[in-house]
């Protein structure tokens, strides 16, 4: 059972916690455009001295995120950023995984060069002209990670595959979800990807972000004076944000800025996607008074 926040709970909700998970893109801002009240709602948290972290399925860098936010106004540290690049470096490093293959942008690449963990790209492996049988195998590869890529070939599909074949090398994914928000629209995303190496490989991928906890797990491991029933996670998709927080046993709320619409949220029977609360907009945190 959902409830629809009213401004008076909010505010005693706001009282009672001390950390605050946000997602971002839908939350704070979808797309280019800013959301109303969320510099002021982030700000105003700040004053009260609350917790903050923005965890987010993008696999952008920490530093890449900090510094996206950042320009957009808001004042915010690298150790308040969250990635699924970041949260996968580290699930490897901690689980002593090395020598990864990866298919991504940028961020996964310097995530992993801050733990000091080897990594190759895939179109490392691609010849000209293609050919699959004269491609190297690197036998020290352990791993496999996608994470969204915004330039991709048929041929990195195919050079992943190869190496999936072996079932020794593991298969990652910072994320499984199916589109990205740009604007109004949207475009596939890193789900998109994973599919398609599933369906050739007949494997299925490890996800290390959001619904799944790791990157709550990790924080508390850096943060242990994080409480669970002190915690708040705020985010605008059921399948993501909100399993997530419901999953590390944690409050939520969706917000319907982003892509769940208010009817989606009361149709909604799966208990792992239904959230705590809802409520509009993150201005609705606002305290009227500030």
């Amino acid at each position: 059972m959902t409830t629809k926040l009213n401004l008076d709970f909010i505010s005693s909700l706001i009282e009672k916690t001390k950390t605050f998970l946000f997602d971002c893109d839908g939350v704070l801002w979808l797309g280019k455009h800013q959301i109303d009240g969320a510099l002021e709602t982030i700000a105003m948290l700040q004053k009260m001295e609350k917790r903050l972290f923005f965890i987010s399925n993008n696999a952008l860098s920490r530093r890449m995120y900090c510094e996206k936010m950042r320009e957009r106004g808001f004042d915010v540290s690298v150790e308040q950023m969250i990635s699924s690049g970041f949260t996968a470096s580290q699930y490897f490093k901690q689980n002593k995984i090395d020598n990864i293959l990866c298919l991504s942008g940028p961020g996964v690449p310097e995530e992993l060069k801050n733990q000091g963990i080897s990594f190759r790209r895939a179109e490392e492996f691609v010849n000209q002209p293609f050919d699959i049988n004269k491609i190297e195998i690197d036998p020290k590869i352990q791993a496999v990670l996608l994470a969204k890529a915004d330039y991709y070939t048929y041929y990195d599909i195919a050079v992943i595959s190869l190496y999936l074949s072996n079932p020794k090398v593991l298969f990652f994914a910072t994320n499984n979800d199916p589109t990205f928000p740009i604007g109004s629209r949207f475009i596939p995303g890193c789900g998109s990807m994973v599919s398609a190496v599933e369906f050739a490989t007949q494997r299925k991928a490890t996800i290390l972000g959001k619904p799944q906890i790791h990157g709550f797990t990790q924080l508390k491991q850096r943060h242990p004076e994080i409480q669970k029933e002190e915690t708040l996670m705020i985010g605008d998709r059921l399948d993501t944000d909100i399993q997530f927080g419901n999953s590390c046993g944690i409050q939520t709320i969706c917000l319907l800025s982003g892509v769940t619409s208010e009817e989606e949220i009361i149709q909604c029977k799966n208990p792992e996607l239904i959230p705590t609360y809802y409520t509009e907009t993150i201005k609705d945190f606002l305290d009227e008074k500030n």
